[in-house]
């Protein structure tokens, strides 16, 4: 989805990524919070704060476009993976 969520660890398994990928359906994956800010401005945000080693975790399908803006907009201040 590309989108910037907080979520419970213990609630991330294999499956609930897929599941929640790939339709609506209830997905075991326990939501904190999801923004409505982009992961690009996040990423500006950690840059106008001096903020280095942030982390972009790509989980399910349809987030690398969101991964990559952010990489691009905090060039060497962000790391990613998944």
């Amino acid at each position: 989805e590309g989108v910037v969520k907080q979520i419970v660890g213990s609630s991330l398994t294999d499956d609930s990524i897929a599941k929640s990928s790939d339709s609506k359906e209830d997905h075991n994956l326990i939501e904190n919070f999801v923004a409505t800010m982009s992961a690009e401005m996040f990423a500006k945000k950690y840059r106008d704060d001096s903020l280095l080693g942030g982390h972009i975790i790509m989980l399910g399908k349809n987030c690398e476009d969101a991964a990559f803006s952010a990489l691009k907009a905090y060039p060497k201040g962000m790391q990613i993976g998944g």
